[in-house]
C-alpha cells in the first residue's frame, strides 16, 4: 500500500498531470511525426496553455524548440527574464526597505556572474512584451537596480530582445521608461508607450527605424513643448508607418504636417482619456491638399464645430472608410449638420461611430433626445456595415424607421443606437424603441450580428408561442441592452420571444457600460439581475426550440 500510495501521489503531481495530458493529446505516432515538423508544431502548440507547453518541451528534442518558442513568445512581465539573472523573488519578498536601499555594488554583483548564454537562449524567442504600469514595481522603488539594468553590458547586442516585434510599455516613472530602450530592437514594428522625455526620441529613432504602428498614450494632458520638433522629425522618418495614435494635445501644425506626409499611413487615432478634455487652443487637425494620401481610418476627440470644419468635402474625407468621433458640448442642430456633411462627403464610409454626449453642465431643459433625422441624413452611405451612436438620451425608432433602414443599409452587421443614456437626466418611459421592432429587424436586416437598442419599458410583452416564425436573425450573436429596463417586466415571455427571433445559438445579452460613458459606473443591480434572469430562461427556451425543431423535421 505505501508503494501504491507513493505512485498515486506522483501521478497527481501537476507536472505529471500536464505531461500525461500532452502525451494523451499528441501520443499517436502519426501526430508525433507531424509535430516533428517545426512549422506544423508551431501551429499546433499555439493553442496550448503554459503547463502543456512545458510538458511538451520535455517530450522529445524535436518538440523542445517549437514548444519553448510558443511558451516565451508573449510576455506580460519582465520578471521571467530577470529571474534568469538574479533572485528577483528574493527582492520582491524582501520587503520595501530591503530593495529600496539596495546599493549599486550589490545590484552589480547580482548580475556579474549571470549566465548570459542561458538568458539569450530564452530572450531571443520573445516576440511581444506588454508592460502595464504595475508591472515594474520592482524597479519603481529600486533606483540602483534601474541604473544597473539600464547600463548592463549585454554581450549579444544593444537589445535584450533582438527579435521582439511588439512592445507595449506604459510606465509612469521616466527612469522606468528609459529601461524600455533595452527591450526594443530593430525588429520592432509595433510600439505603444507613454512619452515624456525628449532624450528617448533620438534613441528610439535609431533602435526601431522600421515601425509600422506607433501609439503615444497619455493619461493626463502634457504640453508638447520641447517634444514638438524631435517628435515631428521622428514621425517623418517612419516612412512605412501605417498606424499612428496621438493625444489631442500633440496636434501642433508641425506634427500634423509630418503625419500628413506619410505615404503609407492608413489609420490615424487622436484620442484621449474620456474623462480628460484637453485644451484645443493652438491644436488643430486638418486635411491640407496632397496630405494623408492613403488615410482610411480616422478616430478623433473633437468638438463638433472642429469636426464639421475638418470633414468638409475633400478627396481625403471622401476616401475614408471608418470614422470614430467623440464630441461634446453640442446641440442637436449641430449633430444634424455633422451627419448631413457625412452623408455628402463620406460615401465610402463602412463604419461610423459618433459619441455625442451632452456637456454635463448643460441643463436638462436645454436639450432633448437626438432626432431620428440624423439617421436619414446618412442615407447616401450605402456601404455601411457598422453604425454606432451614443447620446445623453435614448433614440426612439418607429416601424417605418426600421423599414427605411432595411432598404438603405442591406450590408449592416452592427447597429448600436443610444443605449447608454445619461441616467442623471430625466429618461421618461416613452423614450426608447419598442421591443416589438425586433421582429422587423429580423425580417429586414437578418444579417445583423450585433444589435444595441434602448427598449422603452411601457410595452407589455406577450409571447405568441411560436418558436419558429418565418423571419429570424441569421447571425445575431450579441444583443446590447445598455441601461434598458425589462419591457413590461415579463421576463419569461421576453426570453422566449428573443429566442424565437434567432437562429441557434441564441445571442448573448450584453448589459455592460462602455468605458467612454461620461458618468461614473452605476450599480444598477436590479436591472442587471433581471437581464441575467432572462439569460437563464433563454437557456431553457433554446433547448425547447432545438427539441421542437428536431421533432418538426
Amino acid at each position: 500500500m505505501p508503494e501504491e500510495a507513493e505512485f498515486q501521489s506522483s501521478q497527481n503531481h501537476p507536472a505529471t498531470e500536464a505531461r500525461t495530458n500532452a502525451e494523451e493529446l499528441l501520443g499517436q505516432s502519426a501526430l508525433i511525426r507531424v509535430c516533428s515538423v517545426p512549422e506544423l508544431a508551431s501551429v499546433i502548440f499555439s493553442g496550448a496553455n503554459q503547463a502543456t507547453l512545458v510538458a511538451c518541451a520535455l517530450v522529445c528534442s524535436s518538440w523542445k524548440e517549437p514548444a519553448l518558442d510558443e511558451l516565451w513568445k508573449h510576455l506580460e512581465s519582465i520578471l521571467p527574464l530577470f529571474r534568469l539573472l538574479f533572485n528577483a523573488k528574493a527582492l520582491l519578498q524582501g520587503g520595501r526597505e530591503y530593495y529600496q536601499h539596495l546599493n549599486p555594488k550589490d545590484a552589480i554583483s547580482s548580475v556579474r556572474n549571470a549566465d548570459w548564454e542561458r538568458f539569450s537562449y530564452y530572450a531571443r524567442r520573445v516576440r511581444t512584451i506588454n508592460i502595464e504600469p504595475g508591472g515594474l514595481r520592482l524597479f519603481h522603488v529600486n533606483k540602483a537596480l534601474r541604473l544597473v539594468v539600464a547600463s548592463i553590458d549585454y554581450p549579444f547586442g544593444p537589445s535584450f530582445l533582438p527579435h521582439v516585434r511588439k512592445v507595449k510599455w506604459i510606465a509612469c516613472c521616466p527612469a522606468c521608461q528609459a529601461l524600455m530602450l533595452r527591450f526594443t530592437s530593430s525588429s520592432t514594428v509595433d510600439l505603444e508607450l507613454g512619452l515624456k522625455s525628449v532624450s528617448l526620441i533620438g534613441s528610439l529613432r535609431e533602435l526601431a527605424p522600421d515601425l509600422r504602428e506607433l501609439a503615444l498614450r497619455m493619461t493626463e494632458p502634457t504640453p508638447v513643448g520641447s517634444l514638438e520638433d524631435p517628435l515631428s522629425r521622428w514621425i517623418s522618418s517612419l516612412r512605412h508607418l501605417t498606424t499612428l495614435w496621438l493625444p489631442p494635445y500633440y496636434l501642433s501644425k508641425t506634427i500634423v504636417a509630418a503625419a500628413g506626409e506619410l505615404r503609407e499611413l492608413r489609420e490615424l487615432k487622436i484620442m484621449a482619456d474620456p474623462s480628460v478634455r484637453p485644451d484645443e487652443e493652438g491644436k488643430e487637425m486638418e486635411f491640407r491638399p496632397d496630405t494623408f494620401p492613403t488615410l482610411r481610418i480616422l478616430e478623433c476627440n473633437l468638438s463638433l464645430p472642429r469636426a464639421v470644419q475638418l470633414l468638409q468635402p475633400s478627396p481625403r474625407v471622401e476616401a475614408l472608410e471608418s470614422l470614430y468621433l467623440d464630441c461634446s458640448g453640442h446641440d442637436n442642430q449641430s449633430v444634424s449638420a455633422l451627419t448631413h456633411l457625412l452623408g455628402q462627403s463620406g460615401l465610402q464610409l463602412r463604419e461610423i461611430s459618433l459619441i455625442l454626449f451632452l456637456d454635463r453642465r448643460t441643463s436638462a431643459e436645454s436639450f432633448g433626445p437626438v432626432n431620428v433625422d440624423v439617421l436619414y441624413s446618412l442615407a447616401p452611405c450605402h456601404n455601411l456595415v457598422s453604425l454606432r451612436l451614443a447620446h445623453s438620451f435614448p433614440m426612439t425608432l418607429t416601424d417605418d424607421d426600421v423599414r427605411w433602414m432595411g432598404t438603405k443599409w442591406k450590408k449592416l452587421k452592427t447597429l448600436v443606437l443610444c443605449i447608454d443614456p445619461d441616467t442623471d437626466r430625466l429618461i421618461t418611459p416613452e423614450m426608447g424603441t419598442s421591443i416589438f421592432t425586433l421582429a422587423l429587424f429580423a425580417e429586414l436586416l437578418p444579417n445583423l450580428s450585433h444589435l444595441g437598442l434602448y427598449f422603452r419599458n411601457r410595452d407589455v410583452v406577450r409571447f405568441s408561442g411560436n418558436l419558429h416564425p418565418q423571419h429570424q436573425f441569421k447571425n445575431l450573436r450579441t444583443l446590447q441592452v445598455g441601461f434598458s429596463s425589462i419591457p413590461g417586466g415579463r421576463s419569461g415571455e421576453l426570453a422566449f420571444l428573443l429566442v424565437s427571433l434567432c437562429c441557434l445559438p441564441a445571442p448573448t445579452i450584453d448589459t455592460a457600460q462602455p468605458a467612454w460613458h461620461p458618468t461614473a459606473p452605476h450599480s444598477n443591480g436590479h436591472r442587471f439581475d433581471s437581464w441575467r434572469y432572462i439569460s437563464d430562461i433563454m437557456d431553457l427556451a433554446i433547448r425547447t426550440k432545438a427539441f421542437s425543431g428536431s421533432t418538426m423535421v
